[in-house]
């Protein structure tokens, strides 16, 4: 493993990816089950930290094959599909051209889709919808933990630095920001 990437997780006795380098199906099984907790708003704000940390350093250690295999799907152009409309999406299409053909092959992929991966990339579409949605709803209520909400701009803040691999990430935040009534909040 390289040095950056341990470093990342400094944390753990052996990482996450590390344990699971000769299974790359449970290391999908339980990245997926990080995400699903994740949106579990039953559990405490201590252990969505905990979680949330988890992804942190999964997305700042792109560098590992196995994450980049788990992380990519959740900031495709997949996420375009909660834009806030058709239109708004052509309109991105139009100041960007080569963001058409991706996003035609992506919705071709999940149109051909059986049942079980069509489920699979519906969650990939929605989960950072999800998040953002629970996290401007925290921000509304006043009332979720501020180390949570350190964390979550922490999270942003990571997937800013993946231009490789996040396509029009900004501008669906912004159409998220336009979207959530609370005026404060400043996205970059």
């Amino acid at each position: 493993m390289s040095g950056r990437h341990s470093e990342r997780w400094n944390n753990c006795a052996d990482s996450p990816p590390d344990v699971y380098s000769n299974d790359s199906q449970r290391f999908a099984s339980l990245f997926r089950r990080v995400l699903s907790m994740c949106l579990d708003t039953s559990l405490s704000n201590v252990i969505r930290t905990h979680l949330l940390s988890f992804l942190i350093c999964a997305f700042q250690s792109l560098d590992n094959g196995l994450l980049r295999k788990e992380c990519a799907p959740l900031v495709s152009i997949s996420i375009w599909q909660h834009l806030e409309s058709d239109i708004a999406r052509e309109r991105r299409f139009e100041q960007n051209p080569q963001f058409r053909k991706a996003w035609r092959a992506s919705t071709k992929r999940h149109a051909a889709a059986d049942g079980e991966l069509q489920a699979k990339l519906h969650f990939e579409r929605a989960w950072l919808f999800s998040m953002i949605t629970d996290f401007m709803s925290r921000l509304q209520e006043r009332s979720g933990g501020k180390v949570f909400h350190s964390h979550y701009d922490s999270r942003l803040t990571s997937a800013q630095t993946m231009w490789s691999i996040v396509r029009g990430f900004w501008s669906f935040l912004q159409i998220s920001k336009a979207n959530c009534p609370h005026e404060d909040m400043s996205i970059p």
